[in-house]
């Protein structure tokens, strides 16, 4: 198994609530694992906020992905799970990745933290 990059956390938020990517919020619709050549890929959907006062707002539906999972923790303080993610940074893997998601998802932008 060929590591990507250094393993972060990943809280599991339910849906309905509200995650956090680094430069924006997302309402959670669902959250699952998708097997990717051999190893479980976290993913979460979700509808993130766009635009602004001057031009109008709406959403966008997005994937976003932590990582593959590495080790999941049992729930801490407020009953949510937080797991160890190795987020991906290999383009081809991501292409890949973009390919497994498009099955359950089509036509929706994959955004890897």
């Amino acid at each position: 198994m060929m590591r990507e990059g250094p393993a972060r956390e990943h809280l599991h938020v339910p849906p309905g609530g509200e995650a956090r990517a680094p430069a924006w919020t997302y309402s959670v619709l669902e959250e699952g694992v998708v097997p990717v050549e051999g190893r479980d890929l976290v993913y979460v959907l979700g509808d993130a906020a766009v635009g602004s006062a001057c031009v109008g707002g709406g959403m966008v539906r997005v994937v976003v992905v932590p990582g593959f999972m590495l080790l999941t923790e049992a729930a801490r303080t407020g009953g949510s799970r937080v797991s160890l993610v190795e987020p991906v940074r290999d383009e081809g893997m991501k292409e890949r990745i973009r390919a497994a998601l498009a099955v359950l998802h089509p036509h929706i932008q994959a955004v890897f933290l």
